[in-house]
């Protein structure tokens, strides 16, 4: 089985789509703090995930981003207000997060066929492309984001993201309960290749018992920090993407999931046994370095990676289960292989 692999998140290189929607070029030319005759220009992201709901704004030489959030109910609005005092907060205090812009009303987010929008300004550049010195940069700016965030008097405010394993017990023993139903949610490979995977997940299940939740001090952090989710320009970090990510969880965990992407991305642009057998303990040492020289989560970090994996093949698990939804089965191959490349990513930290 070949190992770190390329797949939709290593392309650094941004992609849009110009979009023609009149109704839709109307409304933003009434709302933005611009005049009618303005032309206007609309490309619509094509990243997966919450990229997906980003626009790229042209207007008089300026570029904006726009993201739209569906409004499922008026705790999102609440939510999503919440997010951009942070996002104020952040950037007056000197991180490198989007700045949000007010519309012509004063407000910083109007509706749109049940969307939440708001304005930033664009940041240019690519996704992380897995550079030595721009991998340094951005666990460096992570680290600095991340220990500013505990000074932030509004941390209540924001999403409590659920870090309990309670919900991937339920899952994982409904998936059990249903293996005659795998060939029907996932094709006849993809249950072969899950079955392979089975005692892994069911191993993972049983060490996460060792993990204290009652009793985890949780902080503000981007829980969700991938290639797509950052910004550089050479090897320059210029910002983090997906702001509705930052939520009070475990930073120990944030930071295993976060890091492990960002290694991840390293070997696939640094194809060598060198780097493959360093990059771990190079990342635990710029943590340790910039963040907390006492933050003692070496022996853990392998388990709390495999733990937020898991998270995500159970959400495929779920779609499936509770609403015959396939979308995303695509990825259940590649976040299995996770797994396998988490363990060779931080081998020292068994």
């Amino acid at each position: 089985m070949l190992l770190f692999k390329k797949d939709f998140f290593a392309d650094s290189k941004i992609k849009w789509k110009k979009i023609n929607d009149k109704i839709f070029s109307n409304y933003l030319k009434k709302n933005l703090k611009i005049s009618q005759n303005d032309s206007l220009q609309i490309y619509k992201n094509l990243g997966l995930e919450k990229n997906s709901n980003n626009f790229k704004i042209f207007c008089k030489k300026k570029i904006y981003l726009l993201k739209c959030v569906e409004l499922k109910n008026s705790k999102k609005r609440s939510e999503i207000k919440n997010i951009i005092i942070l996002l104020n907060w952040l950037k007056k205090n000197k991180s490198l997060v989007p700045n949000p812009i007010s519309f012509k009303d004063g407000n910083y987010s109007i509706n749109f066929r049940e969307r939440n929008l708001f304005l930033s300004n664009y940041m240019r550049g690519n996704h992380f492309k897995g550079g030595k010195e721009e991998f340094n940069n951005v666990v460096k700016n992570i680290c600095f984001t991340t220990k500013l965030l505990k000074k932030y008097r509004y941390k209540r405010n924001l999403k409590l993201h659920n870090i309990s394993v309670s919900h991937l017990n339920k899952i994982i023993t409904l998936m059990n309960k249903n293996k005659k139903r795998w060939i029907n949610f996932f094709g006849k490979k993809k249950s072969k290749y899950l079955e392979k995977y089975w005692w892994k997940i069911n191993n993972i299940i049983l060490n996460l018992r060792s993990i204290n939740y009652e009793n985890k001090k949780l902080e503000v952090v981007h829980i969700d920090i991938h290639p797509h989710n950052i910004i550089t320009r050479g090897n320059k970090f210029i910002g983090f993407l997906d702001s509705e990510s930052w939520m009070l969880s475990s930073v120990q965990e944030a930071f295993a999931y976060g890091g492990f992407k960002l290694c991840r991305q390293v070997i696939l642009n640094n194809r060598s046994q060198k780097v493959l057998s360093s990059i771990g303990d190079e990342y635990i040492n710029l943590i340790t370095k910039y963040y907390d020289k006492n933050l003692d989560f070496n022996k853990k970090i392998l388990l709390l990676c495999e733990k937020v994996i898991l998270e995500r093949i159970v959400n495929i698990f779920k779609f499936n289960l509770l609403n015959n939804n396939k979308k995303w089965n695509k990825l259940l191959p590649v976040l299995l292989e996770h797994l396998d490349e988490a363990r060779i990513i931080f081998n020292n930290y068994k």
